[in-house]
Formats: C-alpha cells, structure tokens, sequence
C-alpha cells in the first residue's frame, strides 16, 4: 500500500506534459496539441484538482469536454468507495 501511495505521489510530481524537447516546459502548448477527445470531471470541492484549475486546463484542451460533479465528498467525489452496489 505504501508503494502505491509513493507511485501516486511520483506521478503527480512528474506528470507535466510539457517537461520535454517538443514543448520545452510551455504547458498550454502542450494541452492545445492533444487531439483526444477528453472528459474533465472535476468535483466542485476538490481541493488537490481544483474546479479553477480544471476549467482553465479543459479550455486549452481542444476536445475537451467539462463535466462539474457537485458533492461534499471533494477528492474522493468520483470514486464510489467500499460498499458501493453494482448498477
């Protein structure tokens, strides 16, 4: 469980699409150029993904679609948890 959360941790620190030769570190470049069709579902209480930030990086995203899901539950809005009923 610790190596996953340290993997987790590690993604999040190094997933900039732009660190590399095509783009050079310019980040809205480097979304403008993804071709596909992307969902943006960020939870109107997030506080590690903020709604702000996902509206900014959606817009620079040409086939991006954003999708607000509004609940109390923040980061963990989108993910049903132990308990959770099929269908």
């Amino acid at each position: 469980m610790l190596n996953d959360l340290l993997a987790m941790v590690w993604t999040w620190q190094h997933a900039d699409p732009s660190a590399n030769q095509q783009y050079q570190g310019d980040f809205n470049r480097a979304l403008a150029a993804i071709q596909a069709r992307t969902l943006v579902m960020p939870c109107d209480t997030d506080q590690y993904f903020t709604l702000a930030e996902s509206q900014i990086e959606s817009a620079l995203i040409p086939a991006a679609e954003l999708r607000i899901l509004h609940s109390a539950f923040g980061h963990c809005a989108g993910a049903p948890g132990p308990g959770a009923r099929d269908g």
